[in-house]
């Protein structure tokens, strides 16, 4: 046995131990929750592939189960309910994906809005919009140096860029990364441009301090702000971008952050959920419950 070996072993055991009991389980929390929303309107912010889809090789792959969209269906019908769907993808995909009128869709990590406030057009921030040249730009040098290698995809999403790398070996992973790298540093070193890592996909961003969790903080606080409601809300989301909204909301009691995943070395979320079945059940529950089919 490797000298140490033991020990490191041990102490990530324990580490995750310790990160389990303080992330409780959703699942195993329901009958708490119900007690504590019962009477007030319910916020869902849910994230898209990883949590309401499971992950694929290809981006283009994605499906939402009809199950699942039954479900979002059923609770967006609901007077004491509401959806936003909060996503990296461009919202126009998110709509192809979803295929569910009458949603909040946040695209873009942030960057684009639709639905909230009754908008029925796509909305870039305007203070970003002057950005999509310069993505025009590196988006151009990315799929120059990236196109040999087979498997890489540079998604152009107008105001933020995607390298996905989920298709390639492990093999070409430090080769791809070094040309990455190549490309986008002139930029980032300057400032013109922020570099974000999730699930096997490098993002390129505008060098702002804006994000899923600004926005849908923004949101939300619009929601209270207006309505003057007694309301609570759910962010879900499996990513090193999601935590972003986890971290916007920490202590706060009005909201309830969920991390999506069975591996959970960190996260700044307060529960979690094992995987995307269990995102599902949880949205089943919810609709029996709020749609008074379900008592406390």
């Amino acid at each position: 046995m490797i000298p140490g070996f033991r020990i490191v072993c041990l102490i990530s055991k324990e580490l995750k131990t310790k990160i389990l009991e303080i992330m409780k389980s959703l699942k195993k929390e329901w009958n708490n929750f119900k007690r504590k929303i019962k009477s007030k309107e319910i916020y869902l912010f849910l994230d898209l592939d990883g949590t309401l889809c499971p992950l694929r090789r290809r981006i283009d792959n994605v499906v939402l189960s009809a199950d699942k969209r039954m479900v979002l269906e059923k609770l967006n019908s609901l007077d004491n309910v509401s959806i936003a769907i909060v996503s990296g993808r461009k919202i126009s995909d998110l709509q192809k994906i979803v295929g569910i009128k009458n949603l909040v869709y946040v695209g873009n990590h942030g960057f684009e809005l639709q639905g909230f406030g009754g908008q029925k057009t796509v909305t870039f921030l305007k203070k970003f919009k002057r950005y999509e040249k310069l993505m025009n730009k590196i988006k151009t040098n990315l799929e120059k140096t990236l196109e040999k290698y087979n498997g890489v995809v540079v998604e152009d999403k107008g105001i933020t860029l995607g390298v996905h790398y989920r298709q390639i070996t492990q093999k070409m992973l430090k080769e791809v990364k070094c040309v990455f790298e190549n490309v986008v540093a002139p930029y980032r070193n300057n400032g013109k441009v922020l570099i974000r890592s999730g699930k096997k996909v490098w993002e390129v961003r505008p060098p702002v301090n804006w994000n899923k969790g600004r926005m849908v903080s923004w949101i939300f606080a619009q929601v209270l702000k207006k309505r003057r409601i007694n309301a609570a809300a759910f962010c879900m989301g499996d990513d090193k971008t999601d935590e972003d909204m986890f971290k916007e909301f920490k202590g706060n009691r009005k909201v309830c952050t969920i991390k999506i995943g069975k591996k959970i070395d960190h996260s700044n979320a307060g529960y979690y959920l094992e995987n995307t079945t269990e995102v599902a059940d949880f949205l089943k529950k919810l609709y029996r419950f709020k749609s008074r089919k379900e008592s406390v």
